[in-house]
């Protein structure tokens, strides 16, 4: 490989392009993480970050291209690497023609695609498995909305060629604007998060000698010939439909699709075997860039068909007049888009892994989160909005059901054992550092009073009413609990906070002796009344609105064997659920420290939350929260999944609090405020279905299928005139058993029915 750096020209003083070879590991990864690099690094994607947004808000083309502009420009101060050529004796970029025995490929994904954040979370693992096949030296993620990749060159193919047997392997399209050997490539960091794999490989002395350049006429690209296309394909295509994909569907599934519907779902067999892979070719041509090279690789020979008539049959297809999409492809091509929205759970509610946030955090969030290794940071932005909720008091919302409602985030994070649950408690001590400052001097007070008037005294003196404690600890008794929740509402109708390291505290907040938890968290989110009635002159006797926020975590198996019971209740839909972005080569965690700078960084936004009273209401947040309730209402229509229709409404209300604190924590609304609150409900809904939602779903099916009874009047379901077999069937029917005479002989006594001797037929008698 070799870095491009620029040299003037002594004879036409113009700044050239020069390369110099990296020959080690170290190198290349000191180039990287230059403390220059680093910085451009940083701007550019801030910039990117903008301009996307840009594009999502619809800005003018002429906008967006002096963004595109700047960008480029500053793109320039990153480091360049060419992968694919090697230099002459000039040792300059331009004008270099001699092949390297590797290729640098670009691959990019359309942020306007709904499968963006899915496509780029999905495309490194497939590519790193495919390692061995690519012959891969290195994958590195863009500056902006992509990957480069670098894999071993066929040298009996093109550069073009190359690029279209890597991206036809990994099903990712290679970027058609660089596919000329002296590309460059504006290198990222050297970060686990950037540079996500480098093979030794690549800094062998072997790899910066020249390979012999193939080319082929001009004419060959357009109209391939006879001899060409029959041409034995080469033993790396062996035909695997499942290894290719075009668009998001595998050429394995477009092919048993194409024989489902017009082949009465049958592969072809001998007496048809020619014929029906000539017009399979036919039909798939026009997806693999009429090249059979391509359609050597996905169709397979059928029933033994000879090799020699199975090239006849593609090279035949590839010849015949070339068109566009067939019918029979766009047909195949719906069908498999219908069954993929009918079947798909919307916004990637079925994928093993949860959505990843692929956007800026909101400026209070990336505040909060600044101390925090970069995989962990939306935990940390997710697992903070109780403790930020907390210093809203006498704060009320307009949701969108016309009601009025305080916050309510009860948050509980599931992941894994000492991988990073742990994350959230410094950044939530910060947080709560003023309240905990005014707790503190409380419990001092409640102590002095509690040592001036112990317990059996006959003359005690009131305590004093305006001692509130908001941070509390999950082992207080149910007095206590009653007590804490009266005097905060006494005082400015404040919230509880309750930070527990482990799920399973919860239930030390015991009722009437009794582990009620689920009746706390029901009350606490729909902030109802809660309290205790005692006769004891120093028993604790009080009611007021359960107003408690709490953050706490557990595996995934606590978590099923604790909220199991909850998924029936309603329990758990008013629960918030976080998770941990999965990390494909974890690494210990580096954190910063946490200093006087990051605290005041927080202040002016908690000060916010504080100075906040009566009822708020942003338009944008009300509006965001109606297209989100309706865009998920559209999208498991098509799944029919009961089990998320029941988990929705409540997650997108504590979607909702989550965008008002924002706002208010921010001053404005903003569009970072907008991605954010989509995602954080994307992911809710994800964990709890992803735990959860079978529990649900087999829940609401049993009762679906639970046997009612309803008494029905028998006479109703009769004739005017009937037999004694035809009343026992009426009462078969409806579920009736017991002698069905005497109930013959009671409706004859009560002059209901009455007997026929001459027919042996019973009837009605008229009212």
């Amino acid at each position: 490989m070799y870095k491009i750096v620029f040299r003037t020209d002594p004879d036409t003083n113009k700044s050239v392009k020069v390369m110099n070879p990296v020959s080690s590991d170290a190198e290349f990864r000191a180039l990287r993480d230059s403390e220059r690099n680093r910085s451009v690094l940083s701007k550019v994607r801030a910039m990117y970050a903008e301009y996307f947004q840009m594009i999502s808000d619809g800005v003018d083309k002429v906008t967006l291209k002096a963004k595109k502009d700047l960008i480029d420009r500053e793109k320039g101060y990153l480091v360049q690497m060419n992968y694919s050529c090697i230099p002459g004796s000039d040792m300059l970029l331009k004008g270099s023609s001699q092949c390297s025995p590797s290729v640098g490929m670009d691959v990019d994904f359309d942020p306007a695609d709904p499968l963006f954040e899915q496509k780029m979370r999905e495309a490194p693992a497939r590519i790193i498995a495919m390692k061995d096949q690519l012959g891969l030296g290195m994958l590195e993620r863009s500056t902006g909305k992509g990957y480069h990749l670098v894999f071993r060159r066929h040298p009996d193919l093109t550069q073009e060629e190359n690029l279209r047997w890597a991206s036809d392997l990994i099903g990712c399209m290679f970027d058609e604007a660089a596919k000329d050997i002296t590309r460059v490539f504006f290198s990222t960091s050297a970060s686990e998060e950037d540079l996500l794999y480098l093979s030794p490989d690549l800094f062998l002395p072997e790899a910066n000698e020249p390979v012999a350049p193939v080319s082929k006429p001009a004419e060959a690209a357009t109209q391939p010939t006879p001899a060409e296309n029959s041409a034995d394909p080469s033993p790396s295509a062996t035909p695997n439909p499942a290894a290719y994909s075009y668009m998001e569907f595998t050429f394995e599934q477009i092919i048993d699709k194409y024989w489902e519907m017009y082949n009465g779902g049958q592969t072809p067999r001998e007496g048809a075997r020619e014929t029906l892979t000539y017009e399979l070719a036919l039909n798939l041509r026009c997806i693999c860039d009429f090249s059979m090279e391509r359609l050597s690789r996905i169709i397979p020979r059928y029933d033994g068909l000879p090799e020699s008539d199975w090239r006849k049959a593609l090279s035949s297809a590839c010849n015949a007049e070339h068109k566009g999409m067939t019918y029979r492809m766009r047909q195949v091509l719906k069908a498999l888009k219908d069954e993929q929205k009918k079947g798909i759970m919307p916004w990637g509610m079925n994928s093993a892994t949860p959505p990843l946030y692929t956007h800026r955090l909101p400026e209070p969030l990336r505040k909060i989160t600044d101390t925090t290794p970069d995989h962990l940071k939306t935990t940390v932005s997710e697992g903070s909005f109780g403790a930020l909720a907390t210093h809203l008091h006498g704060v009320t919302f307009h949701l969108i059901d016309g009601t009025e409602c305080e916050p309510a985030l009860m948050q509980i994070l599931i992941y894994q054992q000492s991988k990073g649950k742990g994350s959230i408690d410094k950044p939530i001590e910060c947080i709560l550092e003023d309240l905990k400052a005014h707790d503190d001097v409380d419990r001092q007070r409640e102590n002095e009073w509690k040592q001036a008037n112990p317990s059996g005294k006959s003359k005690k003196k009131p305590r004093p009413k305006d001692i509130y404690i908001q941070i509390c600890q999950s082992d207080m008794t149910h007095a206590a609990f009653v007590q804490r929740l009266i005097d905060a509402h006494n005082n400015g109708q404040r919230p509880l906070f309750i930070h527990m390291q482990e799920l399973d505290e919860i239930t030390a907040l015991s009722t009437n002796g009794k582990k009620d938890v689920s009746r706390i968290i029901r009350k606490g989110f729909d902030r109802k009344s809660y309290g205790q009635e005692r006769v004891g002159a120093d028993s604790i006797t009080g009611v007021a609105p359960l107003r408690l926020n709490f953050t706490a975590a557990t595996t995934p198996i606590r978590a099923r064997q604790m909220c199991m019971a909850w998924v029936g209740d309603g329990t758990l839909s008013r629960c918030n659920l976080l998770t941990i972005d999965p990390q494909e080569t974890p690494t210990q965690p580096r954190y910063k420290p946490v200093t006087k700078r990051y605290k005041d960084s927080l202040a002016p936004y908690i000060a916010r939350l504080n100075n906040a009273e009566g009822l708020i209401r942003c338009r944008k947040a009300e509006q965001l929260a109606e297209r989100l309730r309706a865009k998920l209402e559209d999208e498991y229509a098509g799944t029919d999944s009961e089990s998320l229709s029941t988990f929705a409404p409540r997650a997108i209300t504590i979607a909702y609090y989550k965008a008002m604190i924002l706002y208010i924590m921010q001053g404005k609304w903003t569009k970072d405020i907008e991605h954010y609150v989509e995602w954080s409900l994307k992911r809710d809904l994800w964990v709890k279905m992803h735990y959860f939602g079978k529990k649900l779903e087999d829940d609401i099916q049993q009762e679906h299928n639970m046997i009612t009874f309803h008494p029905k009047n028998i006479l109703e379901c009769l004739p005017d005139t009937f037999s004694e077999e035809q009343f026992k069937q009426a009462r078969d029917q409806n579920g009736l058993r017991g002698d069905y005479k005497e109930h013959l002989k009671k409706l004859r006594q009560r002059h209901k029915i009455d007997f026929d001797e001459t027919t042996h037929m019973y009837v009605k008698v008229a009212a």
